[in-house]
């Protein structure tokens, strides 16, 4: 079995060097303030039907990740729904009222703490529309006594990328999780000062303990998005899963790689710059 960072007795305190990303995170702050200054700026009816298209887009884009291609007009009547519209289509897709869901309420509860209830509720929103046949546990921590593994290729000929650790050791984990997220949150004692780079170890950190059995990629990335939300103090206009779209091979080497050991200098420079630029391909760390 390979060797990953969450075997490392130093396990989860993770290294890093920000060296050279000051212009970077110097751009991402001077665009927050132009979001902020344009936001002012306008009626609420543009806000809202600017948001609309953002959130659908993201809603779309996230799910496309992961080979789940779901209705865009339900995601829009979705969306349009819960800014108070009564004239939208019925919704036929379940599975896109369940994403379209997460992306609201991480908008309208990016504030607030984090608990394994709300990531219990993210989870049971993302597959309350699931088929019973696929037997799949929702809205609770992975049980299941078989490896968790992220491997790709046909049977016979499987590469095993990446093993996460064993469901029995999740709870605590996740507790411990928890308690760092909060504990790195704007004005709080272990406060990480810049939020790309809070979200960056933010994702990287449950991406490696993979809680759940499926969707653990749709709420990770909502995860550094409720991050990159509480840092300005406002949602994020951040599209990162249209980023990992357009550079999906660069993303997942870089997130396999930094599985493999606590430093994660070259995980934390790449991930700011598909923060900061993602419609640009990063340049190789």
């Amino acid at each position: 079995m390979k060797s990953y960072h969450w075997q490392n007795p130093n396990w989860p305190h993770f290294v890093y060097d920000m060296s050279g990303l000051e212009p970077d995170l110097l751009n991402y702050s001077e665009r927050i303030a132009a979001f902020r200054g344009i936001a002012s700026a306008v009626n609420e009816t543009f806000q809202k039907e600017f948001l609309t298209c953002f959130m659908v887009s993201e809603a779309l884009k996230t799910s496309e990740i992961e080979g789940d291609f779901v209705s865009r007009i339900d995601v829009q009547s979705s969306i349009m729904r819960y800014f108070g519209s009564t004239s939208t289509p019925p919704i036929k897709d379940k599975r896109a009222e369940g994403v379209s869901r997460l992306i609201w309420d991480v908008r309208k509860r990016f504030k607030g703490t984090l608990s394994q209830e709300m990531l219990w509720e993210w989870h049971t929103m993302l597959f309350s529309g699931v088929s019973s046949s696929r037997h799949l546990d929702i809205g609770q921590w992975r049980t299941s006594e078989e490896p968790m593994r992220i491997i790709s290729g046909v049977i016979g000929k499987l590469k095993v990328h990446y093993e996460a650790p064993p469901a029995a050791q999740v709870p605590a984990e996740m507790t411990r999780y928890i308690d760092w997220f909060n504990a790195t949150a704007p004005g709080q004692p272990q406060e990480i000062f810049f939020p790309p780079i809070r979200a960056a170890i933010a994702h990287l950190y449950f991406e490696s303990i993979h809680p759940f059995e499926d969707g653990n990629g749709r709420i990770g990335r909502a995860l550094a998005e409720k991050v990159l939300s509480q840092g300005s103090d406002m949602y994020a206009w951040v599209s990162l899963s249209e980023a990992i779209m357009e550079n999906r091979k660069q993303y997942y080497a870089a997130l396999k790689e930094a599985q493999t050991s606590l430093t994660i200098t070259k995980w934390v420079h790449f991930f700011v710059k598909l923060i900061i630029e993602p419609r640009k391909k990063p340049k190789n760390m």
